[in-house]
């Protein structure tokens, strides 16, 4: 192969090079199309749940108005019907006093067992909170041991190292004054002197900002420790008191539980009480008609009873008078009773803001679940950075040892001649290069400093959130302490009156016992008179009229019955009424179970939706774990191309040998000093030379074709990123198909509302009261599952959105850096190729300056073109050497971007793969370590590759000046005096171009000089950037694998 065809192979190489760039943009194109459609589908998510909510908020709404607008109508029906049963059943009442008196016992002593319970739990509740001050301060007093020992412990280590550091760097300083003292006396010039005070000050400023580095990171550490035991104590507390309130609730439960019993035993001694009544009143029919039969009879003989009746009435006005007062109490018992009733219903309110106080306090438990999350997350971060700082100290400790082995080389050399200061004041630029290449690592420490500020501001800000909750958890238990309080004094009221009323009760038994001596004296006084009337039987004559007067009364008394019948017949239609009540409380309590049905069915939807979440939940792992494979396969294809570079290495060895030999025959040459044998040597070497860039640019070929492979595994990414979005738009269709059965459940809701704004009965209240009960805690219970449920969803999907967005950011990222590393290869290529021209040239005019003598030369040109030759073997040898290293350098280059495309390509996924391991923490460490130094070391190359290109180009140029000054004095001899004007305007047209391509040169050096050096600051940053997110990747990928 000629250079003509290596020439077309790197331009069709370049063609290529151009079309995958064109493929590569048109893949940005599509990426970003399938961003615009994932940020829509997210917008469509995100309004989709909010409408969720929204109809959520409106049903709940709506179901509170139910139960307020219930309450009420139940008020008052309560009240219309208890004034109407006081006023029927005072009467009643009489009777049934001395049964209520040990009810009113019997409550009494249930009441003395709850005042006792209670007590006995107050006293309980005293001792858990002496045991909670006592831990308290008991782990008050071991975490300041602790803290005491922990900070002995580290200011001991502390300060052995300093202690080891400073004897270090006293040492150091010894060596380098005496070095410095050594340089003074050998060499005592303004520059050199100069140079070596920078580099003192350069030192102290390393110095000075390692020291504040340690400081600020010993702060940082001592403010994570205190945060740590803040948490840890919040902690404590928090479970403690949720053990106060599980208690708490029980012990509730427990006392629901025997107010319920209690209401069912009243209701059952009620139902006891109207059945005793329906006896009384038989009985009372059947006395009746008893002392009617008896009054027929003994009509005649009721002379005698006039008297007896006169007593009679004198006893039953005492008695009236006796029910009068009676009644009074009686009234007084029923105001008490309605006080207590309502009493009752402050209680049952009561309950239901402990209710929903618990509520609140499961959401502040999840709420500080979160917050340790994220605690914990921060937390870690600050580890990594850590670990960070300390790599980075290692890198600029290894970075002064390398320093003050130069100072050694500098020294050494200074000791051995005067005749190396050239060498050594490039040493000394060299050494001026890495000193500010270290002040740039000093500013990616401060970077890192002003991040790790950052960091710290953030936890303080989450430390004084957690402040706030736990200021607003203890007014929670404040407000929970007065309702207790307030219960108590409840308890104790209800006590009192509770006595009031058995005292009341006992003076009505009193009385109604003292009422039975005097019926039985009566009974006994009737018996007297009949037996009277039995003896006065002949003397009705004169007892006729006595018996018109009690005819009389016996009309009033049939009167008087006549009204009780009418009071009878009215308690029969309210018993039917109460019993029609009571068929229609049954109908709403089979309404209620159909209601219980129809949330048992929406409880099982929810849970089948649950279990679609689980699945894919799952599915997203398993994609996770897909991807952690892909990472796998990339390491994998990382190490081929290490053992790619190897091979490379290994040839650039083997290419180093064939220059020394070459270097050798070369030597050997001058030796000989053969004109023709020179000759034949001299095209031996160029086409050896010829045969090495053809290797070379099989090489390049090999590159190529391998940058052509990468760009197709970029495509089958952007397929599988295609694949995914499909799958989202699956999943926006599902929710939309949730959203619009909650809607249409919404709907329904409100009919039943309107339904249920209809006015019923107070009995169904009653009957329902029990069932809604249970309806609203299962509601409450399921409401609390689904957004328990609900918030892990959400999370899970904001965690995918921010993986998804990251893995596009840095797929944008990589691709730009394909660009700008595709446009440097089409720049060194066309660079090669000027150099080939330059080449051919070159050949062109030495096979002008090699052509035989002609007839008209004579011995003198003979003698002119053998010294001419040998300076112009010896040209040749150095453009030969000055080539090798051109291509040599031109070869790492490539290399060095190769790499670093592979490395940025296939970087943060392996980085991933290693630290998802847990084992695995501490090499990731080291490879973040590696990676910057690797890309730093890498871009150093490039800028001492430009540099040697800029001085190698200088070279050729006085070379090239040479070789046409040889040219010309060649021709002058050889041709005549009449072409030398010909001569000369070609030296004027070749002088003018080669200035033209002199300074296009020297700008095109320029400029990339520039640009390598904001690709620097650019790269620099771009790699502190990709650390953060690596970071937070890794905090992603360990709370997914805690979740699983």
């Amino acid at each position: 192969m000629t250079l003509e065809e290596v020439q077309k192979d790197v331009e069709s190489q370049v063609e290529q090079v151009q079309l995958v760039s064109n493929e590569v943009e048109r893949l940005k194109q599509q990426l970003a199309s399938e961003k615009k459609n994932v940020s829509d589908t997210s917008m469509e998510l995100h309004a989709l749940k909010l409408e969720l909510e929204k109809s959520k908020n409106e049903a709940e709404h709506l179901k509170q108005m139910e139960r307020n607008f219930e309450d009420r109508r139940y008020a008052r029906s309560k009240s219309h019907l208890e004034l109407e049963d006081a006023r029927n059943t005072i009467a009643e009442l009489k009777e049934e006093l001395a049964y209520k008196s040990s009810v009113n016992r019997s409550l009494g002593l249930q009441l003395e067992k709850t005042i006792e319970s209670n007590s006995e739990l107050l006293l309980e509740i005293k001792d858990l909170d002496d045991l909670l001050q006592s831990k308290e301060r008991e782990i008050d007093e071991l975490k300041a041991e602790l803290e005491g020992k922990q900070g002995n412990q580290r200011m001991e280590d502390e300060k052995a190292l300093w202690i080891i550091k400073l004897a270090e760097s006293e040492q150091k300083r010894n060596e380098l004054e005496e070095k410095i003292l050594t340089l003074e006396a050998t060499r005592s010039s303004r520059g050199f002197d100069g140079s070596i005070q920078d580099l003192r000050a350069d030192n102290e400023m390393l110095r000075r900002e390692l020291e504040k580095a340690d400081t600020e990171i010993a702060s940082t550490s001592k403010e994570n420790m205190n945060l740590l035991s803040q948490l840890m104590d919040l902690r404590h507390q928090i479970d403690e008191n949720s053990i106060l309130v599980q208690e708490l609730e029980q012990r509730l439960a427990m006392v629901q539980a025997q107010s319920s019993l209690e209401v069912q035993a009243l209701e059952t001694k009620a139902s006891d009480l109207q059945a005793t009544a329906n006896d009384l009143r038989e009985k009372l029919r059947l006395s009746e008609e008893l002392s009617l039969s008896q009054l027929d009879s003994n009509k005649v003989f009721m002379e005698d009873l006039i008297s007896t009746v006169e007593e009679l009435r004198a006893r039953n006005e005492q008695l009236e008078a006796s029910q009068k007062s009676s009644e009074g109490k009686h009234s007084g018992l029923v105001e008490e009773l309605e006080a207590l009733q309502n009493k009752l219903l402050e209680h049952e309110k009561e309950r239901s803001l402990l209710a929903s106080q618990r509520g609140q306090l499961k959401t502040l438990r999840e709420k500080i679940a979160t917050l340790t999350e994220n605690y914990e997350i921060a937390m870690q971060r600050g580890d990594d950075l850590e670990v960070a700082i300390k790599a980075s100290k290692e890198e600029h400790c290894k970075a002064l040892a390398d320093f003050d082995d130069q100072l050694t080389q500098l020294e050494e050399k200074l000791h051995s001649a005067n005749a190396e200061c050239m060498a050594l004041k490039e040493d000394l630029r060299k050494a001026e290069t890495r000193a500010a290449e270290t002040h740039e690592q000093n500013n990616l420490l401060l970077v890192a400093k002003e991040a790790t500020e950052a960091k710290s501001r953030s936890l303080d800000a989450a430390f004084t959130e957690l402040q706030k909750q736990y200021d607003l958890l203890l007014v929670d238990k404040e407000k929970a302490d007065t309702s207790l309080s307030s219960l108590q004094a409840a308890h104790i009221e209800l006590q009192d009156r509770f006595k009031d009323a058995q005292h009341s009760s006992s003076e009505a038994i009193h009385q109604l016992q003292e009422r039975d001596i005097k019926i039985t004296e009566l009974t006994e006084a009737l018996n007297s008179a009949e037996s009277q009337l039995r003896r006065s039987c002949g003397k009705t004559s004169e007892l006729e009229a006595t018996t018109l007067a009690l005819q009389e009364e016996l009309q009033h008394v049939q009167e008087e019955r006549r009204l009780q019948n009418c009071h009878i017949e009215d308690l029969e239609l309210k018993l039917t009424q109460r019993k029609e009540n009571l068929d229609e409380s049954s109908k709403s309590l089979s309404a209620s179970e159909d209601r219980v049905r129809a949330l048992q069915v929406q409880n099982s939807d929810l849970s089948e939706m649950l279990q679609s979440a689980v699945s894919y939940k799952e599915d997203v792992l398993a994609k996770l774990e897909a991807t952690l494979a892909k990472e796998v396969d990339l390491e994998k294809k990382l190490q081929e191309t290490q053992q790619t570079l190897d091979n490379l290495k290994s040839e650039k060895i083997t290419s180093e040998q064939t220059i020394e030999e070459l270097q050798e025959r070369i030597c050997q040459l001058k030796d000989e000093r053969a004109a023709p044998v020179k000759g034949k040597e001299g095209e031996g070497d160029v086409r050896e030379l010829h045969k090495i860039l053809r290797t070379k640019v099989e090489v390049l070929k090999n590159s190529m074709h391998e940058s052509k492979l990468e760009k197709e595994r970029a495509e089958t990414a952007l397929h599988k990123l295609q694949i995914a979005n499909a799958s989202l738009s699956q999943e926006l269709k599902k929710w939309k198909d949730k959203v619009k059965a909650s809607s249409e459940e919404l709907a329904l809701w409100k009919e039943k509302v309107k339904t249920n704004k209809r006015p019923s009965t107070s009995l169904e209240e009653k009957t329902s009261q029990s069932p809604d009960s249970n309806i609203k805690g299962a509601k409450k219970n399921v409401d609390l599952e689904q957004k328990g449920e609900l918030l892990k969803l959400r999370k899970q999907a904001a965690d995918l959105r921010r993986r998804l967005l990251e893995q596009e950011e840095e797929k944008e990222d990589l691709k730009k850096k394909l660009l700008s590393y595709q446009k440097e290869v089409q720049r060194k290529s066309e660079l090669v190729i000027l150099t080939e021209k330059k080449l051919k040239e070159k050949e062109n005019e030495q096979r002008a300056g090699q052509r035989p003598p002609t007839r008209h030369t004579s011995s003198r040109r003979i003698g002119m073109i053998d010294s001419n030759g040998g300076k112009a073997m010896v040209d040749l040898n150095e453009k030969v050497k000055s080539l090798e290293a051109e291509l040599n350098i031109k070869i790492v280059e490539l290399e060095a971007t190769q790499f670093l495309l592979k490395k940025k390509e296939t970087g943060p996924d392996s980085n991933q793969r290693m630290e998802k391991d847990e084992g695995g923490e501490g090499h990731v460490d080291t490879n973040e370590s590696q990676s910057p130094t690797v890309e730093e070391h890498q871009l150093l190359m490039d800028v001492g590759s430009q540099k040697t290109l800029q001085d190698e180009i200088q070279s050729l140029q006085v070379e090239n000046q040479r070789l046409k000054n040889f040219i010309l004095e060649h021709k002058e001899e050889t041709k005549s005096e009449s072409e030398s004007t010909v001569d000369t305007l070609a030296r004027e047209r070749e002088e003018d171009e080669q200035r033209a391509e002199n300074a296009m040169n020297s700008t095109h050096l320029q400029e990339e000089l520039q640009e390598m050096k904001e690709r620097y600051s650019q790269m620099s940053l771009q790699f502190a950037e990709l650390q953060v997110e690596k970071e937070e990747l890794l905090v992603t990928i360990r709370n997914l694998c805690k979740d699983r």
